[in-house]
């Protein structure tokens, strides 16, 4: 048996270990009005679309399936193309998380559907960088808020 205690490899002591951050969501007046209208856009195309996936037409999605994708990235776009109607649609979370979208096919079925998709892009080119105040903000959800009214009643 081989005694290690006088051994030149010595155990290093364990370091504590970093806790990180607990991550807070900013209750600022313009996360809140972000919020509010992020749902509101989620409500109008599940209501407009139902739950099929725009790109590929997977049918019945719901819970964590249902995601509401971007044409053009919200990464990449600016405030007024992320909450563009024309530039949302439902994805499945394969389309929207895997395949990144699955653009060609959500381009090609926007083009079908008559969306121009080069105003859309030149209209993303011509607001990039422009930042949205809260009265944008809330003018959006007003717009949106009555569109909302409107299908409901429809149905």
């Amino acid at each position: 048996m081989t005694n290690y205690s006088n051994s030149t490899f010595k155990r290093k002591a364990a370091k504590p270990t970093k806790r990180s951050k607990l991550s807070r969501v900013s209750k600022t007046p313009i996360t809140k009005l972000k919020k509010k209208l992020w749902q509101l856009c989620r409500s109008i195309i599940i209501k407009r679309y139902g739950n099929t996936c725009y790109p590929c037409g997977a049918f019945g999605l719901s819970g964590s399936n249902l995601h509401i994708g971007h044409f053009i990235p919200s990464s990449v776009c600016s405030a007024a193309v992320r909450y563009d109607l024309e530039n949302l649609r439902p994805s499945c979370y394969r389309c929207n998380i895997h395949l990144s979208g699955n653009w060609p096919a959500y381009e090609e079925h926007l083009k079908r559907d008559g969306i121009d998709v080069e105003a859309l892009k030149q209209h993303n080119r011509d607001t990039q960088g422009m930042k949205a105040d809260n009265v944008w903000y809330e003018a959006k959800i007003s717009e949106y808020e009555s569109i909302l009214e409107e299908l409901e009643t429809m149905i």
